[in-house]
């Protein structure tokens, strides 16, 4: 018998003797399972399971809008091995799934893990699980917007907010003024204006933006916020 308990609900899974389990290739991996409910069947174990909905509701959300089922998580933690801004997070990835299907959105859409994540990639590469983190990032940032919930990293949703109206106004992006509406968001006018002065000095940053299919920018800019509902 194991017994999991998160706080609120006591799970019980009842494990199967190693005699009562055959040495099929047919069984499945462990870790897989069905939805709803049921029996998950590994090599060596098999486990019954029941979630409650008031604790999937989150994770079921979360699947909708992304795609992505933090259920087939197995913790396995390749995941963080191989992320280069974990040191920098507050929570793990993986722990952060696993608060996702613990319902815990206020934890979640709170998290500084979702606006530093880099979006490498690198932990999908590595996830044996095929969970791509990387969507379930970008859909608790756009969760954490539409509740009102104000961002842990402002530096970061600021640069995402400047980054956009840049395309709109320029069909791309035009890094002084990106910079400027990033200073006045942030209220860091001091900030790195060293590492400005060198660029500028060795012309990585134009005083004029270039337009470069502006039309076709705005048009995609206006098919996305549609699609966003907004």
């Amino acid at each position: 018998m194991i017994i999991c308990n998160n706080g609120d609900d006591v799970l019980e899974f009842e494990a199967l003797e190693d005699e009562d389990v055959e040495e099929d290739e047919g069984l499945p991996l462990q870790g897989e399972r069905t939805r709803a409910g049921g029996a998950v069947t590994g090599r060596g174990v098999e486990v019954e399971w029941q979630v409650p909905a008031a604790v999937s509701a989150f994770g079921d959300l979360l699947e909708e809008t992304s795609g992505v089922d933090t259920n087939v998580c197995y913790q396995c933690r390749k995941c963080v091995s191989g992320c280069p801004v974990a040191y920098a997070m507050d929570y793990t990835p993986v722990q952060l799934l696993h608060a996702v299907r613990l319902g815990l959105k206020d934890l979640v859409l709170g998290s500084a893990t979702i606006w530093l994540c880099a979006s490498c990639e690198t932990c999908v590469t590595r996830c044996p699980q095929n969970v791509d983190i990387v969507k379930a990032m970008d859909s608790l940032r756009v969760m954490a917007l539409r509740s009102g919930v104000k961002s842990a990293v402002p530096e970061v949703a600021g640069f995402y907010r400047s980054s956009l109206q840049n395309i709109r106004l320029f069909g791309r992006m035009y890094e002084l003024g990106l910079i400027a509406q990033l200073k006045l968001s942030t209220r860091q006018f001091a900030k790195d204006l060293d590492l400005g002065a060198q660029m500028m000095k060795k012309g990585k940053l134009k005083l004029l933006p270039e337009f470069a299919s502006l039309g076709a920018a705005r048009r995609v800019v206006s098919r996305a916020s549609k699609l966003e509902g907004k």
